[in-house]
């Protein structure tokens, strides 16, 4: 199969519209009827409601959970009202790759900084797939849209066949129709910081490669506090965006390899 991508090398506002038009139409061509989609004030889940207003599609909005970075949730409750009484959802649940002080484990922000490696909204995207089945609001194997981005707006959509967190293996990428390479002029929460048993992150000019990665190798060559079968989450993270050979390559300068391949 030959599919086109687009590729967004800019931060702009523009970007939501292209991206919502990348959507529409391949929904349409594959019968997809469900759009997970991530807003944290509201305005990108307006906009998408009334761009996907005739299209007979169901959003399955994820704005930030409460008490995330500030006391008030950002998201207007009005507009919740008016989404979920237009038939679409929205779903204040538990952000899954900022639990690290929950399960006082870097595993989840290991695998959000290796995702960022793609870009910020393709780490999104995962998460918030990964809630909404959580939620029951999509089925585990079910063929939808994730559409998130980078700040303000939407600029990644991806066709992903859904999975809970229980399930993350059976998680699955199945196309990219928008990604941006653009970089934030700074990067946003959940990243490594330096903390006790960690080494610390240089940032660099590509701030979320150079961490995804770090943090990646640093699991690899068992540096850190990070149990031993830790690699495995790595590479089913890699496995779930069809990088299983990047895992290869990876995983054959690791002393944990064998395990990984248990």
């Amino acid at each position: 199969m030959e599919h086109l991508v687009t590729y967004f090398e800019t931060l702009d506002p523009g970007n939501t519209d292209i991206t919502f038009r990348l959507v529409r139409e391949r929904a349409h061509e594959l019968g997809i009827r469900k759009i997970v989609i991530a807003s944290t004030t509201g305005a990108t889940a307006q906009k998408a409601m009334e761009y996907f207003k005739n299209d007979g599609m169901q959003l399955i909005v994820i704005p930030h959970q409460w008490d995330f970075h500030r006391e008030a949730n950002a998201f207007p409750p009005e507009l919740a009202t008016t989404l979920r009484g237009a038939g679409h959802v929205v779903h204040f649940g538990t952000m899954l790759f900022h639990t690290n002080d929950l399960y006082e484990s870097t595993i989840p922000v290991v695998m959000a900084n290796l995702l960022r490696c793609f870009c910020q909204g393709f780490k999104v995207c995962f998460e918030i797939v990964l809630m909404a089945t959580d939620a029951g609001h999509v089925k585990s194997g079910e063929r939808i849209i994730a559409i998130a981005g980078t700040g303000r707006g939407s600029d990644t959509a991806l066709v992903m066949q859904a999975a809970s967190s229980q399930h993350l293996k059976k998680l699955r990428v199945n196309e990219i129709l928008s990604l941006q390479t653009a970089q934030p002029a700074e990067p946003r929460g959940g990243l490594c910081k330096d903390e006790p048993g960690i080494v610390p992150v240089i940032p660099s000019k590509d701030f979320y490669f150079q961490a995804g990665i770090t943090a990646l190798l640093r699991c690899l060559n068992g540096c850190g506090s990070r149990p031993p079968h830790f690699p495995k989450y790595a590479e089913t993270v890699l496995r779930c965006s069809r990088m299983g050979r990047l895992w290869g390559h990876f995983s054959s300068h690791s002393p944990h390899s064998s395990q990984s391949e248990a």
